[in-house]
């Protein structure tokens, strides 16, 4: 490990321990408790909520007690993604944290930096004696990677600050002064079968090691999907040979790029055989689409010990296959005001075989309200066509800039005088529970910052352990001229 400032290290410190307490999304109960008990050892107020969000009110410094307090807000769940050779449970196991020359990752699985770095530097400046600043609000929500469920159940007038600094942001040097909204599909497709073929053997059809990521911060970049490999090489094989589909299932989550995608296939010896030059072709044919954006991508056929004993039946096999072919995934609209900046992408997220049904779901983003709803209306459209039932949940609304933020200002001129050098101001297509908050304390002045964070959402997830520093001198300085 390379030796980092003091400072950086007691952050590093923090987030060893936030590591090493499971929090995955929903189940952020054990990192609450922690964070209570660090609030009560440090004898600092607190509030928590019917949802498990925390706010902890820290008094201002000497010269600053009657400062109109300033919220510092990060949220405690993480995405928990693994390798599929990970043997990591994220119920009971920390994270098994990796430092390498300048980066810190975890070993095979996500490394929740997105955001429990957010936490950790909220937490030192909160114990830091010798920092000048006005009174504090730590706003720690929950269940923010499954669609801002903590954010949007916070009551009007818990939160007393008219500025918050939103420590979420993944890359240093860049405000986010805006947000992508959101909403998630979840279309139901009636499903029937009939007994296994007696004569046919079971085969296990996987899609693997795909770079996955954000289906926010990482959907421009044209990474292939999971799913959608899989559903296209299962309609050639099927137009080719005779097949039977006994089980299918891919994705993980509806911010989450799919990165693998199983089936179990029935079929006889000699249509295996010729599957396995079938699907020889369509990985030749997949590395050349996909080039050096996916240069890892794994095909794996092979007879399964034991297949189900029911398969589906072939009309409806055919809708869902056309189904996850003709539904929209990527950017569907590049933002006519921010040069480079999606506006409106969708993400096909994951596709799961349940009893008598299939579960597809998506989620759409944008930064516009109308392209957003017409996005949504063309999967439900979709949904409908193939037979199948559609709901909709953890939609939120967009963050909308405001270029003239006093909180901006201020930024970039302690930036600026930091570093020698303008930081990047812009929007985000992702979410970010500013919108939801700014919807619940009107004229709040926000503003999104963090270290740089690649890879989020994904076992590759790294945090480059210097941005953390400069993140922390930013904060620092920033707090003295919130006065």
């Amino acid at each position: 490990m390379i030796k980092h400032s003091k400072k950086i290290n007691e952050v590093l410190a923090i987030f060893e321990q936030i590591s090493s307490i499971p929090r995955c999304s929903k189940s952020e109960e054990k990192i609450c408790r922690w964070i209570v008990k660090w609030a009560e050892d440090h004898h600092f107020p607190f509030e928590t909520d019917h949802l498990g969000n925390i706010l902890i009110r820290i008094p201002g410094s000497r010269g600053y007690e009657n400062s109109q307090s300033v919220a510092l807000q990060a949220h405690v769940d993480m995405v928990c993604e693994k390798t599929r050779e990970s043997v990591h449970d994220f119920s009971k196991d920390g994270i098994e944290l990796i430092y390498e020359n300048e980066w810190l990752s975890a070993k095979e699985t996500s490394l929740g930096a997105d955001n429990g770095i957010g936490i950790a530097l909220a937490m030192v400046l909160a114990e830091d004696k010798e920092i000048d600043h006005p009174p504090l609000e730590l706003l720690f929500t929950v269940d923010e990677e499954s669609g801002l469920i903590g954010a949007s159940g916070i009551k009007e007038n818990w939160l007393q600050s008219k500025i918050l600094l939103n420590i979420d942001a993944e890359e240093e040097g860049c405000f986010i002064i805006g947000c992508a909204g959101a909403c998630t599909t979840i279309g139901t497709f009636p499903v029937e079968y009939k007994k296994s073929p007696e004569n046919d053997k079971a085969y296990h059809l996987l899609v693997d090691n795909l770079k996955g990521g954000h289906s926010g911060l990482d959907i421009h970049k044209n990474r292939a999907n999971a799913i959608k490999i899989i559903a296209r090489l299962i309609k050639q094989l099927l137009d080719k040979i005779d097949i039977k589909l006994g089980a299918i299932q891919g994705g993980s989550g509806h911010n989450i790029i799919p990165r693998n995608a199983e089936a179990c296939l029935f079929l006889s010896e000699n249509d295996a055989k010729e599957a396995i030059e079938l699907i020889k072709d369509f990985q030749e044919t997949i590395n050349q689409d996909y080039g050096n954006i996916e240069s890892s991508i794994r095909f794996s056929f092979k007879e399964a010990d034991k297949g189900p004993l029911k398969v589906i039946k072939g009309d409806d096999l055919e809708k869902i296959l056309t189904h996850l072919l003709e539904t929209p995934h990527g950017v569907i609209h590049m933002s006519n005001e921010v040069a480079e900046m999606v506006e409106t992408s969708a993400n096909l997220a994951s596709i799961s075989l349940k009893e008598d049904k299939a579960v597809v779901v998506t989620s759409q983003r944008s930064s516009n309200h109308s392209r957003l709803k017409e996005t949504t209306k063309i999967i439900e459209y979709l949904t409908l066509s193939a037979g199948g039932t559609f709901r909709h949940q953890d939609q939120y609304p967009a963050w909308q800039p405001n270029i003239d933020s006093p909180l901006l200002k201020k930024s970039i001129d302690v930036y600026q005088d930091l570093f020698a050098e303008k930081p990047k101001v812009t929007s985000l297509h992702a979410g970010l529970e500013c919108g939801i908050i700014g919807e619940k304390v009107p004229g709040i002045d926000m503003l999104s910052i963090g270290p740089t964070v690649l890879m989020p959402h994904s076992p590759d997830e790294k945090l480059l352990i210097a941005s953390v520093g400069r993140v922390w001198l930013l904060l620092k300085e920033l707090l003295k001229t919130l006065q």
